[in-house]
């Protein structure tokens, strides 16, 4: 009779364990909506990436969406010379032809803004048509590149505050003698970086650009 008792415990408890195994099984690999998006984005404020000629985000979630819970959920920002994020009208559709993907417009349905930086939030509130959601909320950091012209942008609204002092570059007179030749191509992928940021006014080059030179100025014209 005890070793019956025993025998049936024994069981009870392998099958009490393999229960709680496939629960945890299940519930830690439970499923959420992934995305990617048409244009460069990141998580840093700091440093944007900086797109072309943005008119219209694409964002490709993994599952297919909800249309009811689109609403109140995706927020754009447009960034002030503060660093504060002003919130921007914005349109936001579901692609007729794809029921992953989401369309997000300006007010206008125009191009944004050159030379300016703006934050988009995805809420994890936007579920999919089976209820799944983001792990958290999406907040993406991005820029619209700036094309230079002497017109300037109308609606640039002089936000660029920044001002970028280096010196000391020691260009030579001449390729026998550029201490930068080897890392000529890090310093034309600096002021690339310089010239289409979104918050830098100019770069004051303050001295020993060339050896003997003194002093560089470089201003935009926006």
């Amino acid at each position: 009779m005890k070793k019956n008792k025993f025998v049936i415990i024994l069981f009870l408890s392998i099958g009490l364990l393999i229960l709680v195994g496939c629960l945890l099984v299940k519930y830690s690999s439970v499923k959420v909506m992934t995305l990617e998006s048409n244009i460069s984005m990141l998580d840093e404020e700091d440093n944007p990436p900086v797109n072309n000629s943005i008119q219209t985000i694409n964002l490709k979630f993994s599952e297919p969406l909800d249309s009811n819970t689109i609403s109140g959920n995706v927020k754009l920002y447009k960034m002030d010379s503060g660093g504060n994020p002003i919130e921007e009208p914005c349109i936001v559709k579901i692609d007729p032809g794809s029921s992953t993907t989401m369309n997000i417009n300006n007010k206008k349905v125009e191009k944004f803004t050159e030379g300016e930086e703006y934050k988009l939030v995805i809420s994890s509130n936007v579920k999919s048509t089976t209820g799944l959601a983001l792990k958290k909320d999406f907040v993406g950091y991005f820029a619209a590149n700036y094309t230079s012209s002497l017109s300037g942008v109308a609606d640039l609204n002089n936000t660029r505050t920044q001002t970028v002092v280096i010196s000391d570059l020691h260009l030579g007179v001449d390729d026998a003698f550029a201490e930068t030749k080897a890392n000529r191509q890090a310093l034309v992928d600096f002021l690339n970086q310089i010239e289409n940021s979104p918050n830098v006014k100019e770069l004051v080059i303050a001295g020993d650009m060339f050896d003997g030179a003194t002093c560089c100025y470089l201003k935009r014209i926006a």
